[in-house]
């Protein structure tokens, strides 16, 4: 899919954030640069008036910017006097006296690069590890941000959500899965998947008709939407099938995530459609073995068919 649109809630929450770092650093500018097809552009940046990037200017690609320079060897760049590197003689930036460069990468989820947050002096200096760390931790937000505008463009194509409950489908969540779990193994964070099954989806919909059924379906549904967390990732997966993943959660947090569910769903039998509603579930942590989504998934629907084998509304791990 095309990259979506920076909304202007974003565009003025990164100029707070340039206008924060500058005021911290007391660099003579912060910028956040944007790749175009054929130009760097400065997207937005600190709003000082002795700033001499102002936002929309662009500047055709090849003419030595630091960042794209940046931007081209996706690593951070360091520059404390650009006038004593040779590398850097043909330098747009150098022409306006911004010698002293710092920036670091920004990409979209897809790992295309989105651009470059630096910051910038007219004067050598070395930038700090307070500076480096700033940097750092900003474009990670800068990172999350777009990657939240990219899952809701998704969204607004309507190829996201189960037609019937309404919450994610099998394919979104397949997706979402691969990030996470790339992002999960190479951060070594901890990441869970379970996988969720009615036990008697078949029964309600013979004997009480698919009406029934879809109400339990949906009511199954609203109920897990209401136990996660904005970062966990809850769908439809077929059938009475459903599937969580719970990034940032150990295998014993996730259990308790579930028997909390459990409970919740014998707390609200009054409300459910059906009597006695209950569900098998198996949960799986990522773990060293695990080199592909599609193995822990496996993993997860392994210990979902010891727990139905053990009879009903029971849980495997």
């Amino acid at each position: 899919m095309t990259h979506p649109e920076i909304d202007l809630q974003t565009v003025n929450e990164w100029q707070d954030i340039a206008d924060l770092v500058t005021e911290i650093s007391g660099a003579t500018c912060a910028l956040i640069m944007r790749l175009n097809d054929s130009s760097m552009e400065v997207f937005t940046g600190s709003s000082n008036e002795d700033s001499p990037c102002k936002p929309g200017v662009t500047v055709p690609l090849g003419t030595g910017l630091y960042s794209e320079t940046v931007v081209n060897e996706q690593t951070p760049l360091h520059v404390s006097n650009g006038r004593d590197d040779p590398r850097w003689n043909e330098c747009l930036d150098l022409e306006l006296g911004l010698t002293f460069y710092y920036g670091v990468p920004i990409n979209w989820p897809d790992g295309k690069p989105f651009g470059a947050f630096c910051i910038m002096d007219r004067h050598e200096r070395t930038a700090s590890d307070t500076e480096r760390k700033l940097i750092y931790r900003f474009s990670k937000g800068m990172e999350t941000r777009l990657s939240l505008l990219y899952t809701k463009e998704l969204m607004q194509e309507n190829v996201v959500n189960d037609y019937l409950t309404k919450i994610p489908n099998r394919h979104f969540f397949l997706t979402q899965m691969h990030r996470e779990f790339s992002r999960a193994k190479r951060y070594g964070q901890p990441l869970c998947l379970t996988l969720l099954d009615l036990d008697q989806l078949t029964e309600v919909n013979e004997q009480q008709g698919i009406d029934i059924g879809d109400q339990t379906l949906t009511f199954f549904a609203n109920m897990l939407e209401k136990v996660i967390r904005d970062s966990d990732l809850v769908a439809r997966m077929s059938g009475g099938a459903f599937a969580l993943l719970t990034p940032g959660t150990k295998l014993d947090q996730a259990i308790q995530l579930i028997e909390r569910f459990r409970q919740i769903i014998q707390d609200q039998q009054q409300n459910c459609p059906i009597p006695n509603l209950q569900f098998s579930a198996g949960v799986t942590e990522l773990g060293v073995a695990d080199t592909t989504h599609e193995e822990l998934i496996r993993r997860t629907d392994n210990t979902l068919r010891m727990a139905k084998t053990r009879g009903s509304n029971g849980t495997c791990y």
